[in-house]
């Protein structure tokens, strides 16, 4: 059996080594999640709860619904190296043809580097900004929120 190559860096965004980790074994070294049920920011940290698909609770169509199973907490500066250090493995995995997606272009022979494409005409900026979207909180730390309390 091969053993895993690690995609991470041995050096954080900002240029200081990446801490060294150390797995134990505890009930929740491993979580399985079927994706994101929200990302938000509150309070200068940035929140991503995460869910899996239930395995008893179903749609009127018989799907399984997701359920809430675990919030990661993170400050500004530590999301910012896991979305980095995610782009990272993403694109290693695109590399390696594990990921649909389109690996970057070899340079052609002769070691000259591929002609740059045109640029593109700047798009005009928008003559007024899009209204703010209300979005009801999904977590289950908030109360369900009813229309008839807006004006």
């Amino acid at each position: 059996m091969r053993k895993a190559e690690p995609v991470f860096p041995s050096r954080t965004r900002n240029g200081f080594p990446a801490p060294r980790l150390l797995m134990t074994a505890s009930p929740q070294a491993e979580l399985y999640i079927d994706g994101l049920l929200d990302v938000s920011f509150a309070r200068g940290t940035v929140r991503i709860d995460l869910y899996s698909l239930s395995a008893t609770a179903k749609a009127s169509n018989g799907q399984p619904l997701p359920e809430h199973r675990q919030r990661l907490i993170l400050s500004v500066p530590s999301f910012l190296d896991f979305v980095g250090g995610l782009n990272m493995a993403a694109g290693s995995f695109r590399d390696k043809g594990v990921l649909p997606g389109t690996a970057p272009a070899a340079a052609p022979e002769g070691g000259q580097a591929p002609p740059a494409p045109a640029a593109a005409s700047p798009e005009p900026a928008p003559a007024s900004p899009a209204p703010a979207v209300k979005r009801t909180p999904s977590s289950p730390n908030f109360a369900p929120v009813s229309d008839s309390t807006e004006a």
